[in-house]
């Protein structure tokens, strides 16, 4: 009994330490957000969100989802290799994204049907750059349980973030919402690289050809995911596309609006827990020990904050955004109110997805997040329907293929749980 209750314990102390670091930078972000919105129009943030959206999308190739694999190896040499080799991956992804964005650049926003988004998109290649090294470098900190170091970074990059978006729009300028999220990730890589130094990262460990080799050596990560990861992204940010093409105006801008409040800062907390138990769970099966304490724990929690969630945007989701940002965001509250639900189902799920990386069973994750990519997919074939009703729709496959992806991520664990013979009766 004493050693589960020690790993219980070690575990909730590395959790614990990333949601405050996480909770005071969202918090930050809450307290500023009614302050932006009235600084910024809808137009502003749609032109926000596609550029958001097209970082995300980028980012998967351009880390290769190698930041799965970084807690992984049982040396310390391997991993920082591995992050130096995807760090140079990194910038040759953001030299040819500038190349694209040069010849294409004005067709692409013409395609989106944001034309004010086409000064910003030669601002993204370099965001791509520096969020993808600071993710990488922030996947080390995490596998040497630099928990604390971690959580400062997320603050620094949201207080950079916010303060610099407060600025600009104080001068009414309307990409300072862009300018400002460069600033945030720029500070935070230069504070993720002086935490990594302190974490044991340095120079006399690297080698590019040890960089080539583990890169080779954990190649089903770029294989076997980045496509399936590419479809699974696309996925969540299609509904952004389609919004803007089908209901441009205050619809799309509400609805993008509406996910910043709420899914980004759910993002944001469920990939914080995910490293934590990234870290957790190759440790674990490093030493063939069981890892059902920590689904558990985290699955009784967060369906609590879940439920607290869809119980009060419900109840009073169009009032709370009227009040807090004003009345123009009247209308994302009411999203609010259908994409609860949604929002609740992945904030549960999510977190715990990182269990299937840390177990290698990177086919199975694949496989999910092809059919969830289908399946949003053929919203496109949806007919012209009222916003709500697309709303809904949407808010509907995410729920079911989330509980879906629930149930795989269980039947990985009890396998795990059999395989290793754990005391008798102690199933999941």
């Amino acid at each position: 009994m004493i050693r589960p209750f020690s790993q219980r314990s070690e575990f909730l102390r590395h959790t614990t330490q990333l949601l405050v670091g996480t909770s005071l930078a969202q918090g930050l972000v809450f307290v500023i957000q009614p302050v932006l919105s009235r600084l910024f129009t809808t137009s502003d943030y749609a032109v926000y969100g596609v550029f958001i959206t097209l970082l995300s999308w980028l980012e998967i190739i351009s880390t290769g989802r190698y930041e799965l694999a970084t807690v992984i190896p049982k040396h310390d040499r391997d991993a920082i290799n591995l992050v130096a080799g995807t760090s140079l991956l990194s910038t040759i992804i953001a030299i040819l994204t500038f190349v694209v964005v040069i010849f294409f650049g004005q067709t692409i926003s013409s395609l989106l049907k944001l034309p004010a988004l086409l000064p910003y998109l030669y601002l993204l290649p370099f965001t791509l750059l520096i969020w993808s090294i600071a993710k990488m470098l922030n996947s080390w900190l995490v596998r040497k349980e630099s928990f604390k170091a971690s959580s400062v970074n997320k603050i620094v990059q949201k207080c950079g973030e916010q303060g610099s978006s407060v600025t600009f729009g104080f001068f009414s300028f309307h990409g300072g919402l862009i300018i400002g999220d460069f600033i945030g990730r720029a500070m935070m890589l230069i504070v993720s690289i002086r935490q990594s130094i302190n974490a044991g990262a340095g120079k006399s460990m690297l080698s590019w050809n040890e960089s080539l080799g583990i890169m080779k050596q954990f190649y089903r990560y770029p294989f076997y995911n980045t496509i399936p990861a590419l479809l699974n992204t696309t996925a969540t940010l299609l509904p952004v596309f389609y919004m803007t093409s089908k209901y441009p105006g205050d619809p799309a801008g509400n609805f993008i609006f509406s996910r910043m409040v709420l899914m980004a800062p759910i993002s944001f907390l469920a990939f914080s827990i995910s490293q934590a138990l990234l870290q957790k769970v190759a440790k674990n099966r490093i030493n063939n020990l069981s890892i059902k304490t920590e689904i558990l724990f985290l699955l009784k929690y967060l369906g609590l904050i879940g439920l607290g969630l869809i119980i009060i945007f419900l109840a009073a989701g169009p009032s709370i955004f009227e009040f807090v940002f004003g009345k123009r965001w009247l209308l994302a509250g009411t999203f609010s109110q259908i994409m609860a639900i949604s929002y609740a189902t992945q904030f549960l799920v999510s977190p715990i997805s990182s269990a299937l990386a840390a177990m290698e069973k990177i086919k199975l994750y694949s496989l999910w997040q092809a059919g969830y990519f289908l399946a949003i997919g053929c919203l496109f074939f949806v007919k012209e329907i009222p916003v709500k009703d697309f709303i809904l729709l949407l808010t509907s496959i995410e729920v079911l293929f989330y509980l879906v992806y629930l149930i795989l991520i269980l039947w990985v664990v009890r396998k795990y749980e059999h395989s290793i013979s754990t005391i008798p009766g102690d199933k999941l």
